[in-house]
C-alpha cells in the first residue's frame, strides 16, 4: 500500500516566523514529530514552555473545517479532558496562516505516544472512560465552523469513495471482488441501520498514534482533525480497531474496553 505523506519539514527561521504571532516567547529549540500524515507538528521550546505548532498541509483545507476542529478541541479541553489547549495569538486569533496554510498552536501534553506499543488493561479502560466521557461533554455542542464534506473517515459518507473505484480498475493488484463484497454489506447490514443508531460530535480517530501515556496512565488525546457529527458506534468500533486489536491479547482487550 502506498502512503502519501504531506508533513513538511521546516526551517529554524520558519518557526520563529509563526511563533512571533504569539506571546510565548522566543523559540529556542524545535522538533518535528513523525506521527501524523496530512499535517506537519513541530514541537518548539522556549523560556516560557513547551508547545506544539500545528501546520494544515492539506490543500482541501477550509477554514470553517479548522473552526470546526477547534472548537471541539476547545468544549473538551472545558470539560478537563486531557487535550491540548489551543493558545491565541497576539491579536486574539485561533489561528493563523503562514505561506498560505493554516497554522495554529497549542499546548504541549507530556507523555509518549503508544503507537506500536503494548498496554496494560487498566490503561484500556482509562481510554474507554475518557472516550465517554467526551462523548458526554458533546451531547450539548453548538461547534463553530462544518466538517468536511467527503471526510473519507466518516462512516455516513462510505459510498462516496465509490465515484474513485474506476481509478482502481487497470490495476491487477486489486481485488475488485473483495471491494464490491464491502460495499454490498456496508448497504445491506449498516447503512439501513442508519435510522435506528445514535449521532453526536465525535472525535472519531482515538487510536493508538493518537494517545499519550505517562507513567502508565492516560495522559492526552490529540488530533481532532478526523472529529465528525457521526454515529456512536463508529467511535467505539475505530478504537476496537486501532487499539484493542493490536494487543497481544486482543480478545480481553476488546472485552474490557467495550465493557468500561
Amino acid at each position: 500500500m502506498c502512503i502519501i505523506f504531506m508533513r513538511k519539514n521546516y526551517s529554524f527561521e520558519q518557526v520563529k516566523e509563526i511563533m512571533i504571532n504569539y506571546n510565548l516567547g522566543e523559540p529556542r529549540v524545535f522538533s518535528i514529530f513523525e506521527i501524523g500524515l496530512e499535517n506537519t507538528n513541530i514541537l518548539v521550546e522556549t523560556k516560557q514552555g513547551k508547545y506544539v505548532i500545528k501546520v494544515c498541509e492539506v490543500e482541501t483545507v477550509e477554514i470553517e473545517n479548522i473552526e470546526f476542529e477547534i472548537s471541539l478541541m476547545m468544549k473538551a479541553f472545558g470539560c478537563g479532558l486531557p487535550v491540548p489547549k489551543v493558545i491565541k495569538s497576539k491579536t486574539n486569533n485561533l489561528f493563523i496562516t503562514f505561506s498560505d496554510k493554516i497554522v495554529f498552536v497549542m499546548s504541549y501534553l507530556e507523555g509518549e505516544n503508544i503507537q506500536n506499543k503494548q498496554v496494560t488493561i487498566s490503561f484500556l479502560e482509562e481510554v474507554a472512560q475518557a472516550s465517554a466521557n467526551m462523548l458526554k461533554c458533546f451531547a450539548d455542542m453548538h461547534p463553530v465552523g462544518s466538517e468536511h464534506e467527503e471526510h473519507y473517515w466518516n462512516l455516513k459518507t462510505f459510498d462516496v469513495g465509490k465515484k474513485y473505484l474506476s481509478y482502481l480498475k487497470k490495476d491487477n493488484n486489486v481485488d475488485q471482488a473483495l471491494i464490491k463484497t464491502i460495499y454490498n454489506e456496508w448497504e445491506d447490514n449498516i447503512a439501513v441501520n442508519f435510522p435506528k443508531m445514535q449521532m453526536s460530535y465525535i472525535h472519531n480517530d482515538i487510536a493508538s498514534h493518537n494517545l499519550l501515556m505517562k507513567d502508565g496512565h492516560l495522559s492526552g488525546i490529540v488530533d481532532f482533525g478526523d472529529a465528525v457529527y457521526g454515529y456512536l458506534a463508529f467511535e467505539l468500533a475505530v478504537t476496537i480497531t486501532q487499539l484493542c486489536m493490536l494487543q497481544e491479547d486482543w480478545k480481553e482487550s476488546v472485552i474490557s474496553y467495550a465493557k468500561k
